[in-house]
């Protein structure tokens, strides 16, 4: 296939990283490694494959058959890892035992690690049904992003400059998602991409955020909310990313923002969500809920989760404002300062007002001369 698309050069680093892959040498994890190759050999890391034998299989066999079944893991290993330095990158192999998550975790932190990459289906259990997925349990806890890959053409044409990597970003204003959009930024050296960042917005409490009166729809922005949302999201994302191949989207929603994002993927036809993650344990977890889970367990298209927590030298902290002090003269004019006040805030903050009346103090007859 002949194509114009010109591949964007590397800007390379002197520190070397790794690319964790994870296989269960399933057909889906082939996928997978395929796709962690191809990024391990464009940003010239290393990949690490790494094969967790669970330890729950071992306990009612003989040390005869444990070596048995470990020799024979190692073997595919060793095969695999032959098959994947055919497409470029230097593999090493790792075979560990224990829980697969867990293992897979401290495997991609014990170096510097780009990024985990597992497949979707795999290593499946039945207690996995109730706890969820090594992908799902791997993603939510990582420290670093986890790409989670379902199906790996889109990647493949990606990588050999057949087509740009369509990306939808899923961005929070009241917290910092700038890693999600940094991570972003990382994939767009090896070739172009097709960006929407979406911001899922309740109605009722973004108008009362922004200070503007007269919401009358649970379901509708206000146009002015509209308008002020867009230029924040544009402000932030633009700042990251630039304009180009970019848009944004605010979208409406009365719930939990699931199901609106799944939509908006299946409209952009997009080949990776990319979502950030607060990485909330136990009850927290349960009372507040996890979108990156849910978008995780429903979605049929490859997703990326990014720790917010991850630091990054590349980009200044965005501040947060508990409180502003707006003053306003009460014209139309001196009016306007006020809704960008309450865009500033972080969740709860507060507004305070200060008007100072412009009145000529009479003075006392006694006193005039």
């Amino acid at each position: 296939m002949e194509t114009n698309m010109r591949i964007r050069p590397l800007d390379m680093t002197p520190t070397k990283m790794t690319i964790v892959c994870g296989t269960d040498f399933s057909i889906h994890a082939v996928e997978a490694a395929n796709v962690a190759a191809m990024l391990a050999s464009r940003f010239d890391d290393t990949l690490a494959l790494v094969h967790v034998s669970e330890q729950g299989g071992f306990a009612s066999t003989t040390p005869e058959i444990q070596r048995s079944f470990l020799a024979n893991a190692r073997m595919k290993l060793d095969q695999e890892a032959a098959r994947l330095r055919k497409l470029g990158p230097i593999v090493r192999e790792e075979l560990l035992t224990g829980s697969p998550y867990e293992k897979l975790i401290e495997a991609g932190h014990r170096d510097s690690t780009r990024m985990l990459v597992i497949s979707s289906l795999g290593w499946v259990a039945p207690s996995h049904f109730f706890v969820g997925s090594v992908a799902e349990r791997t993603a939510e806890r990582s420290k670093i992003p986890t790409l989670v890959v379902r199906g790996s053409t889109a990647f493949t044409a990606w990588m050999r400059g057949e087509r740009p990597l369509k990306i939808m970003a899923c961005y929070d204003l009241a917290e910092s998602s700038a890693p999600v959009l940094l991570w972003i930024n990382e994939l767009r050296q090896i070739g172009p991409c097709e960006i929407t960042v979406a911001y899922v917005a309740w109605p009722p409490h973004e108008s009362e955020r922004l200070g503007i009166a007269g919401q009358k729809s649970a379901t509708a922005i206000a146009p002015e909310a509209q308008a002020l949302l867009e230029r924040d999201l544009k402000q932030k994302v633009t700042g990251i990313l630039g304009s180009e191949n970019v848009s944004i989207r605010v979208i409406p929603s009365w719930g939990r923002p699931d199901l609106p994002l799944l939509d908006l993927a299946g409209e952009c036809a997009a080949d990776l969500i990319v979502i950030g993650s607060h990485q909330r344990e136990g009850l927290s977890r349960i009372r507040l809920g996890s979108v990156s889970r849910t978008l995780l367990h429903h979605s049929s298209t490859s997703i990326a989760v990014v720790p917010l927590a991850r630091a990054s030298h590349n980009a200044a902290p965005i501040p947060e404002f508990k409180s502003v002090l707006v003053t306003t003269d009460l014209s139309e004019l001196g009016n306007q300062a006020i809704p960008y006040a309450f865009s500033a805030l972080s969740h709860g903050g507060m507004v305070c007002l200060l008007h100072i009346p412009n009145q000529r103090i009479k003075r006392p007859r006694a006193l005039i001369h």
